[in-house]
Parts: structure tokens; C-alpha cells; sequence
């Protein structure tokens, strides 16, 4: 089946890797200098359908920066260098639905299968052209954390997420995870539980910590003492994360609540209402 989303993507694509070569460092005139020697090999006349003008080629690059599809020359590349067959390295390069490129080896795929206790998905965003983001599962291996698969995509729906996990549940079918280590981004969670829903999900530390002092830097904007508030927050915290038991979690938990909660914090009333929602639910 033909999708006219997936048509017109590759039409867009294909147009601008034969028309447009967006060179890094390329400028307008040279783009168009290339445009006219091309079109004068095949014998056509000049025009501003195959040789535009300079402020169009300039437009024609800024919207590429600002495109959500990685430059024609970086598919290309791809194609070139680990085909489409789902074999080697790249597993999967689709339009449709969603921009999804998967890569992993079959190495990295049989490590997760062989290594299944402990899946640590972590994104990172604004890393690479076409502001796809890049998702990295990694296995923890004798104490360390190990790479093995990476996903680029312009999607962060729960949807499009699970769109390219589907492909490593796919080529790595033995991969029975126990547990998943991820941000606290929720379609993320999300397509976890729709691609392996007995798994168990757990926030990581970092992004606990990360999350919460992102939240007090912004509730405490132009108070007088916020680096100490925050110092002394963040150690509370800390001390959530280190309880070895559940009940003296809770007990830090209650501590940490009636604590902040004190008319000697009242400055941090907003912060705690966040801190509620966000961590416990209301």
C-alpha cells in the first residue's frame, strides 16, 4: 500500500537532493551556479523552475534547517553506507507515520535478549540536524551501561514512539524485558507499556533530581535566598532516594512533606503543590 503522506515526503526529499544540493557551506550563488550547469548538460532552457533565484535558494536552505527530516545527504549516506533490508545495521528508515529510523546490530540485539533485567531508554534532543530526536536503549552488562540500539525520529507521541520499538520487539524476539529505566516523559512511558506491557517502568534518579530543581529555579526566580532553598531542597531529596526499605521511605517522604509544607517555607507552596501532582499523584 502506497501512503500519500510518505509520497509527498519522498517527493520533497528526492526534489531537493536532485534540484537543491545543500551542501554545509554551500552558498546561494553556488547553489545556483551548480543548478545552471546542470540544467545546460541536459539541454534546458533557463528558468526559475530549474535555476531559482538567489533569495530562493537561501529560503530553500533556511527551511531545510528548519525542516523536521534529516538533509537529503544524510539519507543518502545511510542508504549508501547500511542499506534498508533490516538486516544489518539500519533496521528500519520510514516516512510513515512517522520519521522513524531504527539501528541497531545484531549483536546489540542479542545482548538485550541476553541481558534483559534492566533496559535504560534515554533521549536526547536537539542533537542532530532536522531537530530529530535521538533515543538510545542501552543494557546493563557487568556494572556498566552498554548501547545497544538507537532510534531517530521527529515524533515524541506515545504513538510514534511505540512505531519504532515495535521493530525492536520485531528483531529481537526472545527480549523479554523485567523492567525499563527511563526520563519521566509520559508518551514515552506510554509506548513502553503498549510495546512490552508486563514490563515495569522506573524513573531514574537523575531526572528526579533534574526535574526538581528546574521546578524550584523557576518557582524561585528573584528570591533572595534561592541558591541556599535549593541546595538544602535538593539534599532532601537525595535522602528520598537513598531509604533501603519502603518504610523509611515513606517516613522521609512525611518528613520532607511537613517540612516544606511549614509556614517557614511558605515561599515554596507552589513548589509543593508541583511536587505533589508530579510525583504522588495529587
Amino acid at each position: 500500500m502506497v501512503y500519500p503522506k510518505a509520497q509527498h515526503i519522498c517527493k520533497f526529499v528526492l526534489t531537493i537532493k536532485v534540484s537543491i544540493r545543500l551542501q554545509s557551506g554551500s552558498t546561494p550563488s553556488q547553489i545556483q551556479q551548480q543548478l545552471i550547469v546542470r540544467a545546460t548538460a541536459n539541454g534546458e532552457k533557463i528558468s526559475e523552475q530549474n535555476v531559482p533565484t538567489k533569495q530562493l535558494c537561501y529560503n530553500l536552505k533556511a527551511l531545510q534547517k528548519r525542516s523536521n527530516l534529516p538533509t537529503p545527504d544524510a539519507i543518502h549516506n545511510i542508504l549508501l553506507k547500511h542499506g534498508t533490508d533490516g538486516t544489518d545495521f539500519c533496521r528500519q528508515l520510514h516516512l510513515y507515520p512517522v520519521l522513524s529510523l531504527v539501528f541497531a546490530t545484531p549483536t546489540g540485539l542479542c545482548l538485550m535478549e541476553k541481558y534483559p533485567d534492566a533496559i535504560m531508554v534515554d533521549g536526547t534532543f536537539d542533537y542532530c540536524e532536522g531537530k530529530l530526536i535521538l533515543t538510545t536503549w542501552m543494557i546493563k552488562m557487568e556494572g556498566l551501561a552498554f548501547p545497544c540500539a538507537w532510534i531517530l525520529s521527529d515524533s515524541r507521541t506515545a504513538m510514534g514512539y511505540h512505531h519504532s520499538f515495535q521493530r525492536i520487539k520485531s528483531d529481537a524476539p526472545s527480549l523479554f524485558p523485567k523492567a525499563f529505566f527511563v526520563d519521566f516523559e509520559l508518551a514515552l512511558k506510554q509506548a513502553i507499556s503498549m510495546t512490552y506491557p508486563s514490563s515495569l517502568i522506573y524513573g531514574d534518579s537523575f531526572h528526579f533530581i533534574w526535574n526538581n530543581q528546574k521546578k524550584l529555579t523557576s518557582e524561585l526566580k528573584g528570591y533572595p535566598d534561592f541558591k541556599k532553598v535549593k541546595k538544602v531542597v535538593t539534599f532532601d531529596l537525595r535522602l528520598l532516594q537513598l531509604a533501603e526499605s519502603e518504610k523509611s521511605f515513606y517516613e522521609q517522604l512525611n518528613l520532607f512533606i511537613n517540612k516544606y509544607t511549614a509556614s517557614e517555607y511558605l515561599v515554596l507552596v507552589h513548589y509543593m503543590n508541583y511536587f505533589k501532582n508530579q510525583w504522588l499523584g495529587g
